[in-house]
């Protein structure tokens, strides 16, 4: 399969091999119980195959001969073994030697779909392996074929993507950490990785504790059993313990199986003498006690690391390796961190799971060359140095965008209500300035009554300085990290909602100073009124609707009243249908009379611009006169308006035919022909 990939986890004691079939799903190397490709070697004395395996730890651990380990180190300083047969040979060939090569290749092509040729690889490496053994074990691996993929990502990106997986329900935010504490070859390695809003980049700050990263119980036992015998025997010097404790470590798991409150019994030899076996007590209390102090020990550096790096923002806590399977010391650790929903625990059975990501966490298009390691660690280097200039201040940066936001949102509030108050206020004068008459004392009645509440420029002002102050020292930040896209996002939203701040203390402004103009706008208009009221007096008196319209235009040029100006001329004349008949009704048995019927239709959702007038006379219209007018309607009603009379009607009487028409009411401005566009409607009697 093309998009295959061969994903190999390489701890300092073994390398965890998955495939990445390209479809979704994964395979699991079952090449050994574990699962694991055991880093530690032995050579026959006989020549047959070199051998790995997990059981050769505890024999190089102890310092036997031919037994081989600390695979890395010695990679890293160029170091050579010999075979009872060959001399100086370079400890990456112990890959091909003792068979590892092989199994990877068969475990890559299994099943006959996959070449075992060029085979894709990607390598996650435990954080204490030096980048020269790195460099050297991959370029070892491109001789025997295997064609990197990727080396850079870190375990760590895998762990977030796991956590992502099994918590969604976390949602990180700008400046939280995630604290990884991982147990490798006995160190116990802690690493902090921050969120700059959209992924989480690593910190510089990084710290080993060398010989804490081994299981609390197991190496509590392998030393409370060696101190048993060496009481009993005191056949070791003090500086061999430490060997034969490594040595002793292969049986703990044994012994734990024997276990028993209060006490419990094991055969044990030593590793110079396995032939000669010598029972031991096991005080469970003792065994207790010193992997109390071991474990306590262990969670107070840890805590201390963690206190340092995420005292109050860490996200999650993720405890990663074998030590973490002793459930005691995952208890006692989440303990100090506080509770199960911040800790997720990675024990090394799930190591395939977490491999199995590598395809949702890195772009399928992905390549590194090996010729870039040392340009693309390098790069790594940098961006932990420039994440360290501004991850110091993501708590002071998320402060600044917790209080733009409350800001934003009080002042919102606050100056709705006010600007609310001020139309109000406004609303309420030129009500009464708009009355016929001058309201004049009416409107500023109105103006103390609807005063608004108190302007906010008043409430916010030192507030809003104080706040403009810290954001002006905090732009420096801001420009070292605007090239992180989640930094630049939450420095993008503060700044907008900095600002919306500004808009609303300028809208604050805007609408305090409008109400302030209405008190001069009520002195303004009551000394303009007599001009009003005798250009008034002109359009009432003036017949040409010309001259009318000329006057309303200078009533508004000079602004001279809020009242409502005569109109003249509607901007869009409105169509209006007549319709007008005659009916003959029975009165009695030999009489009868006619009834003229009229009804007025206005297009649907169409209202009467102006008060208007329904007209009925025998002669053609030339102006509206009051003793024609036959019905009126209010400015606003939307009809259909029907009329009914009979007939003759007074002023009418003797005519052979009537005229129906629908104009604006005299008391309008507006001329009789410039409101309808109406049909002409006549009857004949």
């Amino acid at each position: 399969m093309a998009d295959a990939k061969l994903i190999l986890y390489c701890d300092t004691d073994f390398i965890v091999p998955v495939v990445d079939k390209g479809d979704g799903y994964y395979e699991v190397f079952r090449g050994t119980a574990d699962g694991c490709l055991w880093l530690y070697f032995y050579t026959p004395a006989d020549n047959s195959a070199l051998e790995y395996g997990r059981t050769y730890k505890a024999s190089f651990d102890s310092g036997r001969a031919a037994y081989l380990g600390d695979i890395w180190k010695a990679i890293d300083a160029d170091l050579r073994y010999s075979t009872p047969v060959l001399d100086s040979l370079p400890y990456t060939t112990l890959l091909d030697n003792s068979g590892i090569i092989r199994a990877l290749r068969e475990f890559y092509s299994a099943g006959g779909s996959r070449k075992e040729v060029d085979i894709p690889t990607v390598y996650v490496f435990a954080g204490n392996i030096s980048d020269n053994a790195r460099k050297r074990f991959i370029a070892h691996m491109q001789e025997q074929s295997f064609a990197t993929v990727s080396y850079s990502l870190g375990v760590e990106a895998l762990a977030l993507g796991y956590v992502g997986k099994v918590k969604p329900e976390l949602r990180a935010e700008f400046g939280q950490k995630v604290v990884f504490f991982e147990s490798a070859g006995g160190d116990m390695l802690m690493r902090c990785y921050a969120c700059d809003g959209s992924m989480f980049l690593p910190l510089e700050e990084e710290r080993t504790l060398s010989g804490m990263g081994e299981n609390p119980l197991r190496a509590a036992l392998a030393k409370i059993v060696l101190s048993i015998m060496q009481r009993t025997h005191n056949f070791l010097r003090e500086d061999e313990i430490p060997r034969e404790t490594a040595y002793q470590m292969q049986f703990v798991d044994e012994w734990l199986r024997q276990r028993r409150d209060p006490n419990f019994g094991i055969t044990f030899h030593y590793s110079s003498d396995p032939d000669t076996r010598y029972p031991c007590i096991v005080d469970n209390t003792q065994l207790n006690t010193i992997r109390d102090t071991s474990v306590a020990e262990t969670v107070r550096q840890m805590a201390t690391y963690r206190n340092k790096v995420a005292p109050n923002d860490m996200l999650q806590c993720v405890l990663l390796g074998e030590a973490f399977n002793d459930e005691d010391f995952v208890r006692r650790c989440i303990s100090n961190i506080g509770s199960n929903q911040l800790v997720t625990v990675i024990t090394p059975d799930k190591m395939p799971e977490l491999l199995s990501l590598y395809g949702s966490v890195v772009s399928p298009t992905a390549k590194e060359a090996l010729a870039d390691f040392d340009r693309i660690r390098n790069a790594e280097s940098q961006a932990r140095r420039a994440i360290g200039a501004w991850i110091s201040n993501a708590e002071r940066i998320r402060g600044l965008a917790a209080l733009t936001s409350d800001l934003a949102r009080r002042m919102s509030d606050d100056a709705g209500r006010f600007g609310a108050d001020v139309a109000n206020a406004a609303e309420q004068v030129k009500r009464s300035l708009a009355r016929p008459g001058g309201k004049f004392d009416e409107a500023r009645e109105q103006w103390q009554r609807y005063r608004p509440r108190r302007n906010p420029l008043e409430d916010y002002a030192a507030e809003v300085g104080a706040y403009r102050n810290e954001l002006d020292s905090c732009r420096t930040i801001f420009a070292e990290t605007d090239k992180f896209d989640g930094a630049r996002a939450i420095i993008d939203r503060i700044l907008k909602e900095a600002a919306d701040i500004n808009n609303l203390y300028g809208e604050c402004a805007k609408a305090d100073a409008v109400y302030k103009a209405l008190a001069d706008a009520v002195d303004d208009y009551e000394q303009k009124y007599p001009r009003y009221c005798e250009l008034l007096k002109q359009f009432k008196r003036e017949g040409n609707m010309s001259v009318k319209r000329r006057i309303v235009q200078q009533i508004q040029d000079e602004d001279l009243t809020c009242e409502e100006l005569p109109v003249v001329e509607l901007a869009e004349l409105i169509p209006v249908r007549l319709h007008a008949t005659v009916e003959k009704v029975k009165t009695g048995l030999f009489r009868s009379k006619k009834v003229l019927k009229v009804k007025v239709e206005l297009p649907d959702g169409v209202s009467l611009p102006c008060n208007s007038v329904l007209l009925i006379q025998e002669r053609p219209l030339a102006s509206v006169q009051d003793k024609y007018i036959r019905a009126e309607y209010d400015k606003g009603e939307e009809g259909p308006f029907e009329f009914s009379a009979d007939l003759p009607l007074a002023q009418c009487d003797g005519a052979s035919r009537l005229r129906v028409y629908f104009k604006p009411h005299p008391d309008e401005a507006i001329g009789i022909n410039n409101a309808f566009e109406c049909n002409e409607c006549n009857v004949e009697l």
